[in-house]
């Protein structure tokens, strides 16, 4: 009847069609690969799901064509890598094929596609075996975009394929969500191809870089590329978020505020760097300069990046109370594992004054970024509030959870 034969469209298109689009999108678009809707494709994709599929449904030329007719129609401009153009394809064959033959045409389309291959790989993440996220968007995310499975009574067929019965028991599935992100595809290619070229460069072991919308704080390009035992730079550890280091040079903001929130002082007043060497206690400081930068001001010490410059601010204002310095970096955000939306992102290491790995040249030297460990991603907030006219936004790379199309 026509009521059973739109209860078994319903079905198949919520139990294989929907499940589809529920795909994790970092962007839409890519390279027109149709010329024509004739079946001359020029997409191998296209050619090899059409050759599979009239090969496995031993379909007539007539329907060869129209399902050729199909997928051409509903692939222009680049639209066949998307969860869509399936969607369009399975509705319109629908309705021209056998249950047994659905159920081949289905079976071929269950599969995941990266419209930007390896672009941004370890942010967005991956999958395992059972299409679980094992890391980035993927794991972080994984509730919202793997939505509930339906069941159903199924029957074996020739050529090693199940059938569905319909016999009134089918549970629906339930759709996952739609991921819409913060990354800007023409950026995130930009910013990866620069990292690449100067870790190549600079012959590094890694590197990452991050692009974050001042305002919204909005991560609109984010990569991390380390060599692996080949010499080849691969994307396997998000170092943005993940990688610890001592920020060095540049910490020295933070210390430079702290100095003029505590004290009096202006930018213009000036400090006596010395000759390029100094002795804090029982270590010895140097500034990059030979015969250091002598006698300047406090925006000159910023400037030109003066180790002893900082250090002597910073030591000679807190060495009797430390701990009134490391609480400015805590309001600055420093001792905080922020909320962000991927998981496993490190929280920063600064020591407290109480701590027995603390000493008198602690104070002079986490001043210029030594004796803690910061992320990029932390140093890159920090500098993004100062930016932002003092004021902090949570940095943010997911825009929208929205139920799929």
């Amino acid at each position: 009847s026509k009521d059973t034969q739109k209860k078994i469209k319903e079905y198949i298109m919520n139990k294989y069609i929907l499940p589809i689009a529920t795909l994790l999108l970092i962007a839409t678009g890519c390279e027109n690969t149709m010329r024509s809707e004739s079946s001359d494709f020029d997409s191998a994709e296209l050619q090899q799901l059409s050759s599979e599929l009239s090969y496995d449904l031993g379909l007539s030329k007539s329907s060869t064509d129209a399902m050729n007719n199909s997928l051409n129609r509903h692939g222009k401009s680049g639209k066949h890598r998307e969860p869509g153009f399936l969607w369009k394809v399975s509705a319109e064959m629908s309705d021209q094929l056998t249950n047994d033959e659905k159920a081949v045409l289905f079976e071929k389309m269950d599969e995941r596609y990266r419209p930007y291959s390896k672009l941004g790989y370890r942010t967005i993440g991956s999958v395992d075996e059972n299409n679980k996220g094992t890391v980035g968007i993927e794991y972080s995310f994984n509730s919202f975009l793997n939505g509930k499975d339906g069941e159903i009574l199924t029957q074996k067929i020739a050529g090693n394929y199940w059938r569905p019965i319909y016999d009134g028991n089918e549970i629906q599935p339930k759709n996952g969500f739609d991921i819409v992100t913060t990354i800007n595809v023409n950026l995130q290619d930009i910013a990866e191809s620069a990292l690449l070229k100067g870790l190549k460069i600079n012959d590094a072991d890694y590197g990452s870089v991050i692009l974050m919308e001042v305002e919204t704080g909005d991560i609109k390009a984010i990569s991390n590329f380390s060599k692996n035992k080949s010499g080849y730079y691969t994307e396997n550890y998000n170092y943005a978020i993940q990688g610890m280091h001592e920020p060095g040079s540049t910490f020295k903001l933070a210390s430079i505020l702290a100095y003029l929130e505590e004290t009096d002082s202006s930018i213009h007043d000036s400090i006596d760097t010395g000759e390029g060497e100094y002795k804090f206690y029982s270590e010895f400081m140097k500034d990059h300069k030979p015969g250091g930068y002598g006698k300047i001001t406090i925006k000159e010490v910023f400037e030109k990046s003066s180790n002893i410059g900082v250090a002597k601010m910073i030591d000679e204002t807190f060495n009797r109370s430390p701990q009134i310095f490391l609480d400015y970096l805590r309001r600055f955000g420093f001792n905080d594992n922020f909320d962000f939306q991927i998981f496993g992102s490190s929280k920063p290491q600064i020591k407290n004054s109480e701590d027995s790995t603390w000493s008198k040249v602690s104070l002079p030297w986490i001043a210029h970024g030594y004796e803690l460990m910061l992320t990029p991603l932390h140093t890159l907030s920090f500098y993004n509030a100062v930016a932002n006219n003092g004021i902090y936004v949570q940095p943010r790379i997911v825009n929208n959870v929205k139920s799929a199309n």
